[in-house]
């Protein structure tokens, strides 16, 4: 063997005997950063963004039908047996239904139950008919499926008028770029979710933040600029696919701190 080859593998197996030495103190080092990068985004989900403030819109939906405060944007959503429903009867949209919230400012908790069925898709939209820079204004939204749940800051993401044109845009970086700014304003929490029960579901959104938790126990927080928008008078419940129920539905302003 020539003495090139030889000082290379002299090398090589001091190299490997010191990343011997080395690499379990390594992964442990990044274990605990992991655990701690874990603990933190735990311990900041843990705690409500707000207290309850004024109770500004309620329903129990204990009337076989909507009562005044509802209106159908698209006509497959109704009252039956005690509880809202949404159902998908055409290809072009899943049922629509709204009502107006009183709020003081953009900040909200809201409380209801759930049901879903299988492939169905619950969205509650927290959103601003009048605003003009995102389709149907929306602003801040909530998505129950049956194998995730997605926060959206819709405002400066997906509904974002200037970011769908450019997503049509001929310039592959230019869609590319619109493609990664609507993904920096949307969080996915995989999980599975049982069809055909009812679920407990909250949403909370204070500032530029929006937390929501299942089952009473807190799953996403999402921080992003659109969510402040500082009004939100247009709640939107939709549903695609066959069939969700929604029950006992409360949202309270955000008590301001003193």
């Amino acid at each position: 063997m020539n003495p090139v080859a030889i000082a290379s593998n002299i090398r090589s197996v001091r190299i490997c005997g010191w990343a011997a030495l080395f690499f379990p103190v390594l992964i442990v080092f990044l274990g605990v950063i992991g655990g701690r990068a874990r603990a933190a985004t735990d311990e900041s989900m843990a705690h409500p963004l707000g207290e309850k403030g004024a109770l500004v819109f309620s329903d129990d939906f204990s009337k076989d039908r909507f009562g005044s405060v509802w209106t159908e944007r698209i006509k497959s959503a109704g009252v039956e047996n005690g509880v809202m429903y949404g159902r998908q009867t055409t290809k072009e949209h899943g049922s629509v239904a709204t009502a107006k919230l009183e709020l003081p400012d953009g900040n909200l908790i809201c409380e209801c139950r759930v049901q879903i069925e299988h492939n169905a898709t619950l969205a509650f939209s927290f959103d601003d008919m009048k605003y003009p820079g995102s389709v149907a204004g929306h602003i801040a939204r909530v998505t129950i499926e049956q194998q995730e749940i997605n926060l959206h800051d819709d405002k400066d993401g997906s509904m974002n008028r200037k970011l769908l044109d450019q997503r049509k845009s001929d310039d592959a970086a230019v869609k590319a770029q619109a493609d990664e700014e609507i993904k920096r304003h949307k969080l996915r929490v995989p999980m599975k979710i049982e069809t055909h029960a009812w679920h407990t579901f909250s949403a909370e959104i204070v500032g530029d933040q929006m937390r929501v938790t299942f089952d009473g126990k807190p799953i996403g927080l999402l921080k992003a600029p659109g969510l402040a928008h500082a009004t939100k008078p247009d709640l939107k419940i939709s549903v695609s696919g066959k069939e969700a129920l929604i029950d006992d539905l409360q949202v309270w302003a955000v008590k301001k701190k003193d």
